[in-house]
């Protein structure tokens, strides 16, 4: 929920917050976006690395436009991750890796461009202080301690962006290292020489949890929500035979699908397209190049089409992160859940 922000009265008290995922600011995005002849996005882009629609101005211009007795409120704001430090420790503060997501912290300076607001028309007078992660917050209150067990004066430290922390942990850390992170949408992560952004604003870049470093973050949309629909969908019985086995489900359909030639025999899904972080648009999901050949145009053949969707997305966007940067790693992280495995290329 790196995106999703908490607003705090001058008392430190929450009085509103908003998720990451709340499209009710859409209105507010395509006038921001009308600013400065149409180019104020590309300068929000050049700065923090983040587009409009996930940043915390359309979010704040909607709420001056329909909840303006908040607005006026409003004193400090955080990240939804910091409000639980804030109720652990009782300080406000926010870190630069998910702070970032924003749109109003500076790639460069790591710290926050309340000039941003100003060219908005929003108020510059809300920014809380901006920690690194790791450093010391604050320690528990004996009130947050009678709330959740955790002793008195159990230190809290700064936090960060799960993609980033999620890197750290498989010690992706230096330039040019490479994650491919997996799950309900699919990330590729590569760690910048440099901050720098995308003249294409193809792909993201955030704030890294290692001070100075940047990370350019493309995203598969629908990865694995669509491998979950697949197998609910249509795979009722090797639901049942997976678990007269005692193995999972995607195992079994893997299983089938090794047996397929690679390409699929020419079925090609239509879920995800490479990323373009300035335009959210994704096609109706489809399968096409269908046959009415049971032989070829089964489950295996459709599994293994989202299996290889999975990847060739996921290289085009390492492909697009290559162009702006020059970055190409010479290996890969894969990660997903609790397992992971470097990737070496095939010397073949």
């Amino acid at each position: 929920m790196r995106e999703g922000i908490v607003l705090y009265n001058k008392a430190g008290k929450a009085i509103w917050a908003c998720a990451n995922v709340d499209a009710r600011a859409s209105r507010e995005v395509s006038e921001l976006k009308s600013l400065h002849n149409g180019e104020f996005e590309r300068e929000i882009y050049a700065c923090s690395g983040q587009t409009l629609a996930l940043g915390a101005m359309p979010r704040l211009l909607w709420l001056a436009h329909h909840r303006p007795d908040i607005y006026r409120q409003a004193a400090t704001l955080t990240m939804i991750s910091d409000w639980l430090a804030k109720c652990l420790s009782g300080e406000l503060a926010v870190d630069p890796s998910n702070a970032g997501t924003t749109g109003l912290l500076d790639l460069r300076t790591r710290n926050w461009r309340p000039e941003l607001l100003d060219m908005a028309g929003l108020r510059g007078d809300m920014l809380s202080p901006v920690a690194e992660t790791g450093t010391l917050l604050g320690h528990v209150t004996a009130e947050a301690a009678d709330a959740c067990g955790l002793a008195t004066g159990t230190v809290v430290a700064m936090g960060g962006g799960d993609v980033q922390l999620g890197t750290l942990g498989l010690g992706v850390v230096e330039p040019g290292e490479t994650a491919v992170l997996g799950g309900t949408f699919w990330q590729q992560v590569v760690n910048l020489p440099q901050p720098q952004v995308d003249p294409a604003m193809n792909i993201r870049v955030n704030p890294h949890v290692i001070p100075g470093m940047a990370q350019a973050e493309a995203i598969s949309f629908f990865t694995g929500l669509v491998m979950r629909w697949f197998r609910d969908a249509f795979c009722s019985e090797e639901k049942q035979l997976a678990e007269r086995l005692g193995v999972g489900c995607y195992s079994l359909l893997e299983a089938m699908a090794a047996r397929v030639p690679v390409g699929a025999w020419g079925v090609m899904p239509v879920f995800s397209d490479a990323m373009h972080f300035n335009k959210w648009y994704h096609a109706a999901p489809s399968f096409i190049n269908l046959s009415i050949d049971p032989e070829r145009c089964n489950k295996q053949t459709l599994f293994r089409a989202l299996e290889e969707n999975a990847a060739i997305v996921s290289a085009c966007n390492l492909d697009q992160v290559t162009a702006f940067s020059g970055v190409r790693a010479s290996y890969l992280v894969f990660a997903g859940g609790g397992e992971w495995q470097t990737l070496e290329p095939d010397p073949q």
